[in-house]
């Protein structure tokens, strides 16, 4: 089986199956994938990746936390056959290694350890600075997921600052518009919680065009965008 048909199936099974059955499915299939491509090791990164995924989003933060650690170890085999030096930056530039790191931040996110996530987010960030033309959506959630943990954290400052940069990237490309809508989803929920229902409003306005923009698929996080601005819009203003 390659990897996209795993990946693929993982997500089919992971609607329909229990969590039991589709650990024990996934696991099998880890095993025979890397049996079979022991050399692949690019791949058994992202494969593994997803395995960190798959228990994170399950809240299953030990097992995360594992996989995700295989999968940049075998990007660290990766880089140290590519070009004979361990040291090099090289690997920082695989999008794949990238994605890895953000994800795996945002384990630790989830989990609370957010100064652990703040520089795995940073490390992540500069990661994708390093890839010439870096998909401007995965570049940008660097940005985004560490907009949100200091969201959590309560430094909303900080998490403004994180946002915009998110927006700056996804304005000068295209195509971004369901992003964009989440992002200034996130910025509304920032100044919900400084206090500023008329700003909020605004920003959850802004985010329900973006979703309209993106065509059929945003529809309904527009809808719900505009339905939490009018109740914003009926609250009385009381900034921090």
């Amino acid at each position: 089986m390659v990897l996209a048909e795993i990946i693929k199936e993982l997500d089919a099974k992971s609607k329909s199956l229990p969590f039991e059955e589709v650990e024990e499915w996934l696991l099998d299939a880890c095993g025979a994938f890397r049996a079979e491509n022991p050399g692949k090791l690019r791949e058994l990164g992202a494969l593994y990746s997803e395995v960190g995924s798959f228990y994170r989003n399950r809240g299953k933060f030990d097992k995360g936390e594992r996989a995700y650690q295989e999968a940049l170890g075998f990007y660290d085999q990766a880089k140290e056959i590519t070009d004979g030096d361990a040291g090099s930056s090289d690997g920082a530039r695989d999008v794949d290694y990238a994605t890895t790191v953000n994800n795996f931040a945002g384990l630790y996110r989830m989990r609370g350890d957010y100064e652990t996530a703040i520089g795995m987010f940073r490390d992540a960030q500069e990661a994708y600075r390093r890839i010439p033309h870096a998909p401007a959506g995965l570049y940008a959630s660097s940005f985004n997921n560490l907009g949100i943990t200091y969201l959590e954290m309560k430094e909303y400052e900080k998490a403004l600052d994180e946002f915009a940069k998110a927006q700056q990237i996804l304005t000068a490309a295209s195509g971004e518009d369901y992003f964009m809508g989440s992002v200034l989803g996130n910025v509304a929920l920032v100044h919900y919680e400084q206090g500023d229902f008329v700003a909020a409003a605004e920003k959850m306005r802004e985010a329900a065009a973006c979703y309209t923009a993106s065509g059929e698929a945003g529809k309904p996080a527009a809808e719900k965008c505009l339905a939490t601005a009018q109740q914003l819009e009926r609250m009385k203003k009381s900034p921090a």
